[in-house]
């Protein structure tokens, strides 16, 4: 990681650099040095939920995490399917953003379940950012 941001300190151009998902507050503190560095970032995540960190796209599933009732339906067909239907709002989130993430210098996701959706969801969406990012 040093190496990574001593080459980022050396370089004049200004790169255009995605972090995806926060969880603990590491890509806030990382987009933060590399701003003062004078880079662009985009940070995109859910903000974990109940910490509510802060990130530039807010891809959290809302709609059945935050209504009650909604949230009723979610946790009954979570426990009649092994399906989350919150996952497939997150995906949905991040789906219709997706246009915003392309042409970056640097994608950092920071776990295997950055999006945190549905794998082969996930898996798509990854392969999506390689493409418009390489």
């Amino acid at each position: 990681m040093c190496k990574f941001l001593l080459l980022l300190a050396n370089r004049k151009k200004c790169m255009r650099i995605l972090l995806i998902g926060e969880y603990s507050r590491f890509h806030n503190s990382l987009k933060e040095g590399l701003e003062a560095l004078g880079h662009e970032v985009l940070l995109v995540g859910t903000g974990d939920y109940f910490k509510r960190f802060p990130v530039d796209i807010n891809i959290e599933a809302t709609l059945f995490n935050r209504n009650k009732v909604l949230n009723f339906f979610r946790q009954a067909i979570l426990r009649l399917t092994r399906l989350d239907i919150a996952n497939t709002e997150t995906a949905i989130r991040y789906w219709w953003h997706s246009k915003k993430f392309k042409d970056f210098d640097v994608v950092q996701l920071i776990n295997s379940n950055a999006i945190n959706t549905h794998l082969p969801v996930e898996r798509y969406f990854i392969s999506k950012l390689k493409k418009k990012n390489s």
